[in-house]
Formats: C-alpha cells, sequence, structure tokens
C-alpha cells in the first residue's frame, strides 16, 4: 500500500479554472476591455464544456496512473463543485478527507464513499528514507486545508500540509510546512516519500540557514504576483517528482517510471505458538487482532500473521520487526486490573495511517 497527499482538485469547478487554471479556458467573444471587470460576467475568458471535461480527465487519469486500488488518499479539501459520488466512483484508492471550503455539505452518498472525514488531521508514523536507507521518525504533521502561521509543534521541528492557497503563497525553502494542492505538484497527487524527501530538503536548508523570520516571509511574498509564485512553486515540485521517477509529458500527464514500479515484500513476523526472540509467544488471537487488511494479513495455513508493504517501506529484517513492533504498540494489548482495556500508553492512538 502507498500513500498519497492531495487538496484542491475542484472538479466540476467553473470559477477555479478561470481563477488560476486558465489552460483550460478559452476567449470570452463577449468580453469588453472598456468595461469594468466582472468576474462572473465581463471576463476575458469563458469555459466550453471541452475545457471542463479536460481538466476533469487530466487529475483523474493523473490520479489513477499514480494509485492503486489497495492505496490510501488524504485530500486536505476542495474535491468537488459538482458529481461528487460520480467523481469518487472514478478514482482508485481508498479516500481520506479532511474538509475544505467546499466540503461542508456533501450529498450523503458521497459521504459515505470516503474512508473517513476529519476537520483536520495530525498524523504521527514511521517510515524508511530510501535515500539514507534507514527508519526515520517524525515527530508530527499535521494536514489541515488552511495554511496555518503556527501549528501544534512549529517550533519544535514538526510538519504541516495544506491545501486552499492554490500556490498563491511563497514556498519557503526554511519553513516545514509546504501547498499539497494540485497546481503546485502537477495535477497529481503527492506520494509520501516525495513529500518526505521535500520535508528533508527543507531541514537541510534549514540547519545551514536557520528559520524563516517573518520579515523574510513578507518581502518573499511581494516578489511576485501570485500567478507566478504558483507557476515557480510548481516547476520546482515537478523537478522534484521527475527526479523521484515520476514523468510528465508536454500535455501534463503523468506516469510513473521504471524505478518506482511497484514491488511487494512479503515476511513472517509472528506465528502461533512460536516465540519470539525476546521469549514471547503469541496467540491466535492477538495476532488476528494485528490484521488490517492494508499491511498486516493473516495466513491460516501457517498460522502466521504476514506483513506485505511496498518494498520501498521496508529494505531489512530489522525494519520489518520495527514495523511489527509499532503495530504490536498501537494495539490495545494491555488490560488494566478490572480487566478493561488501557491503551492511555499507545504512542499510535488516532495514527490516520
Amino acid at each position: 500500500m502507498n500513500k498519497f497527499i492531495t487538496a484542491d482538485l475542484h472538479l466540476d469547478d467553473e470559477e477555479i479554472l478561470k481563477y488560476c487554471r486558465s489552460q483550460f479556458c478559452r476567449p470570452n467573444p463577449s468580453y469588453n476591455p472598456d468595461k469594468a471587470f466582472h468576474f462572473y460576467g465581463n471576463h476575458p475568458l469563458t469555459i466550453s464544456p471541452d475545457g471542463m471535461k479536460e481538466h476533469n480527465n487530466l487529475i483523474k487519469d493523473n490520479w489513477n496512473r499514480l494509485v492503486k486500488k489497495q492505496d490510501k488518499v488524504i485530500i486536505l479539501g476542495d474535491f468537488a463543485f459538482n458529481n461528487h459520488a460520480q467523481h469518487l466512483s472514478d478514482l482508485n484508492g481508498r479516500k481520506i478527507l479532511v474538509r475544505g471550503t467546499h466540503d461542508a455539505y456533501l450529498p450523503p452518498e458521497a459521504l459515505a464513499m470516503f474512508h473517513e472525514v476529519h476537520e483536520w488531521i495530525m498524523m504521527m508514523g514511521v517510515y524508511t528514507n530510501k535515500r539514507l536507507g534507514q527508519i526515520v521518525y517524525d515527530s508530527s504533521t499535521t494536514l489541515c486545508h488552511y495554511p496555518m502561521r503556527s501549528w501544534p509543534g512549529s517550533c519544535s521541528g514538526s510538519q504541516h500540509l495544506y491545501g486552499h492557497s492554490h500556490g498563491s503563497l511563497s514556498d519557503q525553502e526554511t519553513l516545514l510546512s509546504f501547498d499539497v494542492g494540485v497546481d503546485v505538484w502537477g495535477y497529481i497527487p503527492v506520494p509520501w516519500d516525495v513529500i518526505v524527501e521535500k520535508f528533508r530538503i527543507k531541514k537541510e536548508s534549514i540547519q545551514t540557514k536557520g528559520y524563516v523570520s517573518d520579515s523574510q516571509e513578507r518581502t518573499a511574498q511581494k516578489q511576485n504576483d501570485p500567478v507566478k509564485r504558483m507557476i515557480v512553486t510548481r516547476e520546482k515540485n515537478i523537478a522534484l517528482a521527475r527526479s523521484m521517477g515520476i514523468s510528465f509529458d508536454q500535455n501534463g500527464s503523468a506516469r510513473i517510471g521504471p524505478e518506482r514500479q511497484e514491488k511487494i515484500v512479503e515476511a513472517v513476523v509472528a506465528s502461533v505458538g512460536v516465540a519470539n526472540r525476546h521469549g514471547r509467544v503469541y496467540d491466535e488471537e492477538s495476532l488476528k487482532n494485528l490484521v488490517d487488511g492494508e499491511s498486516f494479513f493473516w495466513d491460516e495455513n501457517k498460522k502466521s500473521l504476514i506483513l506485505r508493504v511496498n518494498e520501498s517501506v521496508v529494505a531489512t529484517p530489522e525494519q520489518v520487526a520495527e514495523l511489527f513492533k509499532n503495530k504490536l504498540n498501537g494495539s490495545i494489548v494491555n488490560f488494566r486490573q478490572d480487566g478493561s482495556p488501557d491503551d492511555t500508553h499507545n504512542p499510535l492512538k488516532g495514527m490516520c495511517f
């Protein structure tokens, strides 16, 4: 299972095309430059049915080329303007929604199609940095539709991902937050390892340059207009995605390169009645409770818990053991004296992944 984060798809939203996606518009023959500009009336651009179809298809096709059915995608708001259920059914993967500006009143049938719905998420987790070849722990990543000036742990190295701004905010290299909206990522959902790499680059910049100050941020905001900032950020992000095996053609269609082709590894992490290196013996019920249908599976013939993940997640037996340890710690395995579950010290409680 792979993980992706995205925002601001705005499927079937005509306004957003005129606002910042002019490549899907056409000149408005009724526009009069001598009259006052009006976004809904006297506007130099207009939307054709073909333009909206092209816009929706590009986003959906790019999504489905990268995302497989078993993958998980977190959408940081503003998914669609109309036809929500149809759009959801057209897209691969398990969708998690963090509500945005246009997600307050979703049709019930569409709302039921999301695996989870949140107002915001604080995500903690373990991942493998392929470039460094080691397991890395991130303290927290706050996911919200809206960009925050300050977020939980922002003064101590935590991270923040957002949408809403459509690239209008400058992407400061020494600020541990950035926009994951499709406007600044070439209309693709962003793979988690690409997000990890972008944060790694930012952390290196912080080590050499220090954190960005408010005055530096204000200066950067004045350097370009919002459209130029969006284009600059998009070009930088696409270059990063290309360096990590995602190709884009001249029409904006994205594809996974051979170096990113999914390679699944499988390992037995625990078996019924077999002691681990610490002498602990697992029973069948406790192991079955760890099955999640995503990474951990049950092999009835072997009476064993199986870990099945992408090769990018684990590469060594030590990493397999680490993931199992965290899965085990994240389950309710301790009980109070009265027999009730005690998850007070559950380090993974509330995790999205």
